[in-house]
């Protein structure tokens, strides 16, 4: 083999070395813009679904500072608090990156709780929802379609387990300082509670 096709043949092996440079660079820009695509689509869904269940809570939280519910009930509120809700559900299972799925759990619980506690703090008996007047106006009767997409997000999925399931409370130490307290728990663990809402039970629930 003399230079020129010495010279020949380390000129192709540049060319294709650097073709397979650019080709390999290539992909690494396009799979990066395609990554970062995913994540801009993530944040935004996910500030969406964020954004229906404040609103669902804002909607019910009517009342007085507007963190309690109103002193009647309003289908037009609750008609329009489910379908925030249901609109959070369809974006839920668009969201790909397996971070943001943690992210989004992590709101559902927050809007849960707030949404529990807005219920069980207001001081109502089932009259509430007999009324068929206020200040003179008609009321119209809470739509049980919307009751029932409330109360299921309120509820714990199905397909997620607890966390505290899986802890062995035996195990876990009581700082110095917290063991009355922890007795005081113990001694109550073991009562029966009747879940009240102004000393009247509430009715078994025959929804299903």
């Amino acid at each position: 083999m003399d230079m020129n096709e010495l010279a020949t043949l380390l000129s192709s092996a540049a060319t294709l070395l650097g073709t397979g440079i650019a080709g390999v660079a290539l992909y690494i820009s396009v799979k990066a813009r395609k990554d970062q695509k995913v994540r801009d689509s993530d944040a935004l869904l996910i500030e969406q679904s964020e954004n229906y269940l404040s609103r669902a809570f804002a909607i019910l939280a009517s009342g007085e500072g507007g963190t309690t519910l109103p002193s009647a009930p309003s289908r037009l509120e609750w008609v329009s608090a489910a379908r925030m809700i249901e609109e959070h559900k369809k974006i839920v299972p668009k969201i790909i990156l397996a971070p943001n799925k943690l992210r989004i759990e992590a709101l559902q619980e927050y809007w849960r709780t707030r949404l529990t506690h807005l219920f069980l703090e207001f001081n109502f008996d089932v009259t509430y929802f007999d009324q068929t007047e206020l200040n003179g106006q008609s009321i119209m009767p809470i739509s049980p379609l919307s009751a029932r997409i409330i109360f299921d997000f309120l509820s714990w999925p199905d397909t997620k387990l607890d966390v505290l399931d899986q802890v062995n409370g035996e195990s876990l130490k009581i700082p110095a300082g917290y063991g009355w307290m922890m007795n005081a728990i113990d001694a109550n663990a073991n009562r029966t509670v009747t879940r009240v809402i102004r000393g009247a039970r509430l009715p078994p629930d025959t929804s299903n």
